[in-house]
């Protein structure tokens, strides 16, 4: 069964899936980013990136709920177009990106000092 693709195209389980991807997933956007209370998430990301200053806050395993949505907003992409979220999932997986190769350029100027 290589490369079948089961779609969900009614039912109970089409109901779920449209409220996840209209109505949570937009939501815990909007948590995430810190547009709905003082989520640090995005903003750490932001500062670590490079992108904006500021000192990190918040609990460390919140950073592990914007690869989290990332998962979900893919998953979600699959079963159910969302052009209007493409925005976001680009700023996401820029800011991750962007953190990652400051992190590896971190480790990499340390070795020369060493």
């Amino acid at each position: 069964m290589t490369g079948y693709r089961a779609r969900i195209t009614g039912g109970f389980l089409k109901h779920y899936m449209d409220i996840i991807a209209h109505q949570a997933l937009p939501y815990q956007w909007q948590v995430l980013s810190g547009m709905r209370d003082k989520n640090p998430t995005v903003r750490n990301f932001q500062i670590a990136a490079g992108e904006i200053n500021g000192s990190f806050s918040g609990v460390p395993y919140q950073d592990t709920d914007l690869a989290k949505w990332l998962d979900a907003v893919g998953l979600s992409l699959i079963h159910i177009s969302e052009p209007t979220r493409q925005a976001e999932i680009s700023y996401a997986v820029f800011c991750l990106k962007k953190k990652k190769k400051k992190k590896r350029d971190k480790k990499k100027n340390k070795k020369q000092k060493i």
